[in-house]
């Protein structure tokens, strides 16, 4: 027997966040972030010709990656969350104002899927740090 599916509650908060992040890639704080961390290098193909290549130093690691459609391994991470640890979410003008951010609090991490070398990627890593904070915070904030 199959489980009737849940019905899905239309957010209109949770909507208008996605739509707001994914209008944040568009920015020229987003794209000069990337150029930032951008390196060029030229390697040999097979029939002799040199191909131009294009890879990501990523803040944390220091390491290389690439950012293929389909195959993405960095992202463009804020130093200062968007929603502070501290703090939690507060209104939809303090959450613009930290997302849409001098390039100055922007940094490229790597952000691959899986483990490579039994490690996870910064970003992941990051994240979580920045959730079990928030969540510290919150039982702080509820027990006081």
């Amino acid at each position: 027997m199959k489980k009737p599916k849940k019905e899905k509650v239309f957010d209109l908060k949770i909507f208008i966040q996605k739509e707001l992040r994914r209008s944040f890639k568009k920015t020229p704080m987003y794209r000069e972030a990337k150029a930032k961390a951008r390196e060029e290098f030229f390697v040999q193909a097979k029939n002799g010709n040199m191909m131009r290549r294009v890879h990501y130093k990523c803040a944390t690691c220091g390491k290389f990656f690439f950012d293929k459609p389909g195959a993405k391994e960095i992202a463009v991470d804020h130093i200062e969350p968007v929603i502070s640890t501290k703090d939690g979410y507060q209104n939809f003008t303090t959450y613009i104002e930290r997302l849409f951010c001098s390039v100055d609090n922007l940094q490229v991490i790597c952000n691959y899927k899986g483990e490579r070398d039994g490690l996870r990627s910064c970003h992941k890593i990051k994240t979580k740090l920045e959730q079990e904070d928030a969540a510290r915070n919150r039982r702080i904030k509820n027990a006081v």
